[in-house]
């Protein structure tokens, strides 16, 4: 070996070894981050259309000629209908492998294994013990068609069954329900399915959904990124970014009073003779007949409730008083029905159970803000008050959450330096720490003016193991606008939006917010309270903590496993091999890429094709829709990251309602196909949220608007933009309706449709199919028009080439598959030609169940 090769594998080893080390200190097992995974199936509570189905294999079935084994973890829960299929394999389009559920009170099996028409393996209620709740069940099937031989193992309790599966080697593999023809079904379990792994013969890691992070309806196994497509999914991780409506109330009267006990995962709500209570946990809201008196009537006052006596709040800072409500006797102890005008609203509030004290900061009331800490010990029965205006200016509308060891959070607020209404009031974003202890008061950062000043929540929430702490966002200057969940950072003046929005209406003291967190603190909780006519609105909304922006539930393509070290090192050890061989070709030879995007060595008596547009980079100013989704800014910097799933296809539909009709799409259109489920409030709620936020990241292209005109939404760009899309749409239109041939327009347009189909990973979309299919319909007919001129038909690369970007979008397209045998053939690539052609013929029979009519020799030397 020379000195030269040497050097080179020195220096790749070098490179592989911290690349190791690298993956090695990076990739460690997750511990349990208390994310939810799993996809949750609709099932017997909604109609046949509603119900979910996962199609692990919609592509190209799964082939295993040995031998498998599958894995995964199921949640089952009750409903009216108990039975149903957990999944469905079916074995070479003749032979269905079914695991059932039948989860009843007079049925003695739970589960059952059946094989075409005959149950092999059952499971009684007693082989396994409970099922139902918040159980996961781990399943393992193995499947060894040499012996003829199934197992089903749940919870590591084995069973096994012989039956004539001989022979069977693709399968396809379905989760609920399907509509695999004669295998069709749509009756399916109650239940939640997360972590499916396929292991070959060897036991071998080959397939693995985690059905965690996914696509808008489809998610990719982090070992191949093999797609699996799902209709009506439910993910458990979007529980992170979703808020949900849990309760929506319409109180008669003004100014409710509210509390939050967390020990016992209860809200209060209470207005005179009224008590609501609603349980978090099941999800229910009783109404309590008060027997005696009412809490203070204080406008935009709000209850506490006393964990260590149990009892709830009611307080008047005028009389320096507190009334209680005992749950045993439903009593409170005030009888006094004095309307009283609050001096200190939207004041923040705070319990310290340890120390049995009350706190209250802050507020407004008779044209003044206040920098009052107020305090009320239950051990000394009495209150205490401190000015605090030098260290904290006075102010309302902040939040205050509790750190520990008598010391609190205080963040924001809207108010000024003398308290007086009329000099000139702002929104701050300060944070401070106020110990109740010694009255030291310290500031800890400001943040930065943000694009729209914003209020908070009158409650935070603190998470000290991740130093970071949550508050709920809302535009104090606007009546109709949204709720958002903010994350901020402990130590630095950071933050960032999580999460969706929440329709709210603000004015002022007739308006309500809070957050509050569950007792094991899975679950955050939003309520949201205003006033309408004489009626008061109050939704209660849920989270799952912790809260994930929707970038974070997206999965990202390609998504090649990387958290099993073991695969990554055998890869990475076989790069070391593999870069040896790729010198010795670039000493020996060319390395080129063919049509079909592989790898091929020129042998001796062979020529290389090369797609020069093919090897082409992606171009600054430009929209990319063919092939992989990608928009290069003016700078040349990718900006596709920064487009989450539902500004992607607000932002596709936009651009290509433009592209097709020059004017866009009206606001109803657009509700009825991103928010057909929300009514007309909360479609624009979020129509706008989505617009500005799309308006936001089109701000770093520099040369593409929203804009809206005469009632359409519409993409406004500069001539510089390139779209390889409207591009080629142009050039059809060019060539159909040129009275002369023009070579240089057609060789353009097939060199932009070789980069690929119409938005391949975007799929599953009704609105998007329109446009696929009539791109496609359109391009196959000019190309395949032209491929007959006679100046077409003595270029044998621009024919090939033309036969390539047919069967890129209809790989089993008679006349293209004529093309490409032909030039390939007249080029001299008589074993390639024959090649293209069998697989093509493979294609053909396994997709249409038939065989085709074409005969090789003929189709090669036919001009």
């Amino acid at each position: 070996m020379s000195q030269r090769q040497n050097s080179f594998l020195l220096g790749m080893q070098i490179k592989i070894t911290l690349l190791l080390l690298y993956l090695a200190c990076f990739l460690q097992v997750k511990a349990d981050d208390g994310i939810k995974r799993g996809l949750y199936f609709r099932s017997f509570e909604v109609d046949k259309d509603k119900r979910t189905c996962l199609n692990l294999t919609p592509d190209k079935p799964l082939v295993f000629t040995k031998g498998f084994s599958m894995e995964f973890d199921i949640k089952l829960r009750r409903e009216d209908q108990n039975f149903g299929y957990i999944f469905r394999i079916v074995a070479n389009d003749t032979l269905n492998i079914d695991f059932l559920a039948h989860i009843t009170s007079i049925e003695a099996k739970h589960f059952s294994v059946v094989v075409k028409n005959k149950t092999i393996i059952q499971y009684k209620n007693t082989d396994i013990g409970r099922t139902i709740g918040n159980i996961w069940i781990k399943v393992l099937l193995e499947f060894d068609p040499a012996n003829n031989h199934i197992s089903l193992s749940l919870n590591g309790i084995k069973k096994d069954a012989t039956c004539p599966v001989e022979g069977l080697n693709r399968f396809k593999v379905y989760f609920g329900g399907n509509m695999h023809g004669f295998f069709s079904t749509t009756d399916i379990t109650p239940m939640t399915v997360k972590d499916i792994r396929f292991f070959d013969e060897k036991k071998n890691l080959v397939r693995n959904w985690e059905l965690a992070k996914h696509l808008l309806d489809c998610v990719y196994d982090e070992c191949e990124s093999d797609k699996a497509t799902v209709q009506n999914p439910v993910w458990e991780i979007d529980h992170h970014a979703k808020w949900m409506k849990k309760e929506a109330m319409i109180c008669p009267g003004k100014y409710y009073q509210i509390a939050f006990d967390r020990p016992g995962n209860r809200i209060f709500i209470a207005r005179d003779k009224t008590l609501l209570i609603y349980n978090t946990v099941s999800g229910s809201t009783d109404t309590l007949k008060v027997s005696e008196g009412i809490p203070y009537h204080v406008q935009d006052n709000q209850m506490i409730y006393d964990s260590n006596r149990k009892v709830l709040v009611s307080y008047d800072f005028g009389k320096r008083e507190l009334a209680t409500f005992d749950f045993t006797g439903n009593r409170w102890t005030n009888e006094d029905n004095t309307v009283i005008e609050p001096k200190f609203a939207h004041h923040s509030r705070a319990y310290l159970a340890e120390d049995s004290l009350f706190v209250f900061f802050g507020g407004y009331g008779f044209h003044k803000y206040n920098a009052v800490l107020q305090e009320y010990s239950t051990k000394e029965a009495g209150w205490k008050s401190y000015s605090l205006p030098i260290y904290i200016t006075p102010r309302y509308l902040g939040s205050m959450g509790y750190l520990g060891n008598q010391e609190l959070l205080y963040f924001g607020g809207f108010g000024n330096e003398s308290g007086h209404q009329e000099e000139f009031p702002r929104n701050y974003y300060d944070l401070y720490t106020i110990n109740v202890g010694n009255n030291d008061v310290k500031k800890i950062w400001e943040l930065s003016n943000p694009k729209e000043d914003f209020t908070n929540s009158n409650s935070l929430v603190i998470d000290k193991n991740t130093r970071r702490f949550y508050a709920l966002a809302y535009p104090n200057k606007r009546y109709a606008s949204v709720i958002t969940l903010h994350e901020y950072n402990l130590d630095k003046p950071e933050y960032r939006t999580l999460g969706d929005s929440i329709p709210y209406f603000f004015n002022d003291v007739e308006s309500y917010c809070d957050l509050f967190q569950s007792s094991d603190s899975s679950e955050l909780y939003a309520i949201a309270s205003y006033v309408r006519g004489n009626n008061s609105d109050i939704n209660i909304y849920s989270m799952a903590f912790p809260p994930l922006s929707p970038e974070e539930i997206t999965q990202h393509l390609p998504s090649r496993s990387n958290a099993r070290i073991w695969l990554l090192l055998i890869i990475l050890l076989i790069g070391l091999v593999v870069a040896f061989m790729v010198y010795r070709k670039r000493k020996n030879g060319r390395i080129v890429i063919n049509s079909a995007g592989i790898e091929q060595i020129p042998g001796k008596d062979e020529e290389p094709i090369i797609y020069d547009s093919l090897l082409t980079e992606k171009k600054p100013s430009s929209i990319n829709l063919l092939g992989n989704f990608q928009m290069i800014n003016n700078e040349g910097n990718d900006i596709t990251k920064n487009f989450t799933p539902t500004t992607t296809q607000l932002f596709l539909l936009l651009l290509m309602s433009t592209i097709r009709n020059r004017q866009g799409i009206t606001s109803q259109k657009l509700k009825s196909i991103l928010w057909f489920d929300k009514d007309d409030d909360s479609a624009r709620n979020n129509r706008n949220v989505y617009i500005n936020k799309l308006r936001s990241i089109l701000k770093t292209f520099g040369e593409i608007k929203v804009v809206n005109h005469e009632g359409y939404w519409s993409i406004q760009s500069e001539k510089s933009v390139f779209c390889d899309y409207e591009r080629a749409l142009v050039l059809i239109k060019m060539l159909q309706a040129g009275d002369r041939f023009n070579k240089k327009l057609l060789t353009e347009l097939v060199d932009i449709t070789l980069k690929g189909t119409l938005l391949p990973y975007i799929q599953q979309l009704e609105w998007l199919e329109s446009y696929q299919t009539d791109y496609v319909n359109k391009l196959i007919e000019c190309l395949m028009e032209y491929s007959k001129h006679e100046d077409v038909k003595t270029d044998l690369m621009l024919l090939l080439k033309i036969a390539d970007a047919v069967l890129l979008h209809d790989n089993i397209d008679e006349d293209a598959i004529k093309l490409k045998c032909y030039a390939l053939f007249r080029l001299g690539r008589k074993n390639q030609a024959l090649q293209v052609f069998n697989k093509f013929t493979a294609d053909y029979e396994n997709l249409l169940a038939t065989k085709h009519n074409l005969i090789f020799d003929e189709l090669v030397k036919s001009s």
